[in-house]
């Protein structure tokens, strides 16, 4: 009995003793076929790794590009809003790549009247948009150790909408992470 995987008409062609070598016929043809491929295989590999470098490439000259739009427009809105005036009146800004949005936090320390009622003051904005997303304000009128004062506004509005509201600044930092360092 003679066994075939190839279809009949091609193994009525193929004489008896020849049918004893069609598997390794078929063994070295699948490993000639199979070199090719790894030959194939490599090249598209080393492709594939050529064009991510350049992506990576492209993509990291985006972000520089990006941060540093970010860092011209914060500085500009910092200084139109005239906080460049204020003696204790800083900022910083950070581009956030997952959101493509860049973000301005503006702190300033000041005292109001005689005798001084030291005030801190934190928003945290889309600097080319002007939407306000965190509000943080500590007012301490009686002179009382800066623990116990509560601040008198501190809120962060998330992206989704959502009003979150503080009650330590170090609260209000963790809530503006969000917007901050990513």
């Amino acid at each position: 009995m003679r066994v075939c995987c190839i279809p009949n008409a091609v193994c009525d062609n193929i004489p008896g003793d020849m049918v004893s070598l069609r598997p390794v016929l078929f063994v070295l043809i699948l490993f000639a076929t199979g070199g090719c491929n790894q030959e194939k295989l490599a090249r598209l590999e080393k492709e594939n790794k050529e064009l991510a470098a350049k992506l990576d490439a492209a993509v990291k000259t985006a972000g520089l590009d990006l941060q540093q739009r970010c860092a011209q427009q914060s500085r500009a809105e910092f200084k139109e809003a005239g906080w460049g005036k204020e003696p204790m009146a800083s900022f910083v800004n950070h581009y956030n790549s997952k959101l493509n949005k860049c973000f301005i936090e503006i702190v300033s320390m000041r005292s109001y009247r005689q005798p001084p009622i030291p005030t801190i003051s934190k928003t945290v904005a889309d600097a080319f948009e002007g939407k306000v997303y965190g509000e943080y304000m500590w007012i301490n009128p009686k002179g009382d150790k800066y623990w116990e004062v509560k601040p008198f506004a501190c809120k962060v509005t998330s992206m989704s909408g959502e009003e979150l509201f503080c009650d330590s600044p170090e609260q209000f930092d963790s809530l503006v992470k969000q917007f901050m360092e990513q």
